[in-house]
């Protein structure tokens, strides 16, 4: 089965019709679009209704400051939040990569990683978890705050992390003059996004450069990547076959998967998020497994 939050910190209750039904910490009901639900249709007996929702024309059915929750998993906490764009701080699909990094056989003590699109820290979390010192990079001030914010709560507000607010790009190429390099990567780009200086990011257009400026950061000295998207033109197979023809590093050892929510029924269904490759990069004589 796919690696899940408990149930007492998050559900994925029902989801249909382009819209997704979800349960945060012991009460909170939450029901926001979903494109990949739009096809199916709902099956679930909770009353829709109860919820508190967002229109993508309306906004929130309530105000800001009326929703308050913190979940965990394994260690990461997270503060959630109203936001304007209808998410509320976490990516639960993402928990496949969180238990990846935490359950890996090596040891990643000391070794250097890059969290691009960090958004609100899980990644980072995990990382810092494994003794990992880890520089976080996202485009919204706001956004860094808040997985800094998360990283207290976790109990890792003095672990070695870097805090960046820039364009992912931008920063790329400053890292490579600079001369700094990491042994391990993570990218999970949005669609579309804008920089803190008007810089715009399309991921169509933008990907294959982003691949490019990592594998250069690496530069063959690669031990660990992550790259995921929620993007519905792309899928796992096709993100593995750009990280594959991009990376310098021919001979590696990964694992593709579409990141998926799964509800929690007798017969669970799985609502997929589009877009999902880990790869652990490695010389092929390295005992170790991903």
């Amino acid at each position: 089965r796919t690696p899940m939050f408990s149930p007492q910190q998050y559900q994925l209750i029902d989801f249909g019709d382009g819209e997704k039904l979800e349960r945060f910490g012991d009460e909170t009901l939450i029901r926001r679009p979903s494109p990949a639900a739009d096809l199916v249709p709902r099956v679930g007996s909770v009353d829709w209704d109860q919820a508190i929702t967002f229109d993508r024309t309306v906004g929130w059915n309530i105000a800001v400051d009326q929703f308050e929750c913190q979940v965990e998993h394994r260690g990461i906490r997270f503060n959630l939040a109203t936001t304007p764009t209808g998410q509320v701080g976490i990516f639960p699909e993402q928990v496949a990569n969180w238990d990846w990094i935490l359950d890996h056989p090596r040891d990643l003590s000391g070794m250097k990683a890059i969290n691009l699109f960090g958004y609100t820290g899980g990644t980072t979390m995990a990382l810092a978890q494994r003794g990992v010192q880890v520089t976080h990079v996202d485009a919204a001030s706001s956004v860094v705050a808040w997985a800094r914010e998360n990283a207290k709560l976790a109990g890792l507000g003095e672990a070695p992390i870097r805090w960046i607010t820039e364009d992912a790009i931008r920063f790329l190429i400053r890292e490579i003059k600079r001369g700094n390099r990491y042994d391990i990567v993570v990218a999970d780009p949005p669609s579309f996004g804008r920089g803190p200086k008007k810089e715009v990011w399309k991921i169509q257009r933008d990907l294959g450069e982003l691949i490019g400026l990592l594998d250069q950061l690496c530069d063959h000295r690669c031990q660990l990547a992550i790259l995921s998207c929620h993007t519905l033109d792309f899928s796992s197979d096709d993100l593995a076959r750009m990280v594959r023809s991009r990376f310098s590093l021919k001979k590696m050892v990964g694992e593709e998967l579409e990141l998926s929510i799964e509800t929690n029924e007798t017969s669970p269904r799985s609502l997929p998020w589009r877009g999902s490759d880990s790869l652990d990069h490695r010389r092929r004589d390295s005992i170790l497994k991903p």
